[in-house]
């Protein structure tokens, strides 16, 4: 009967993990996006030095 209780305190965590998880995965594909530009042109100005 106590763990019942405990339960219910626990589960606001799970949804909040997911968010948790979709944010940072959010945050790679842009930070990679924002990376791959990067990349192109350094590498663009080593062919043209």
């Amino acid at each position: 009967m106590k763990w019942k209780p405990l339960q219910g305190l626990l589960r606001p965590v799970n949804p909040f993990g997911s968010k948790f998880r979709l944010l940072m995965g959010l945050f790679v594909v842009l930070f990679s996006i924002f990376l791959l530009p990067i990349q192109t042109l350094s590498a663009l100005e080593e062919q043209l030095a």
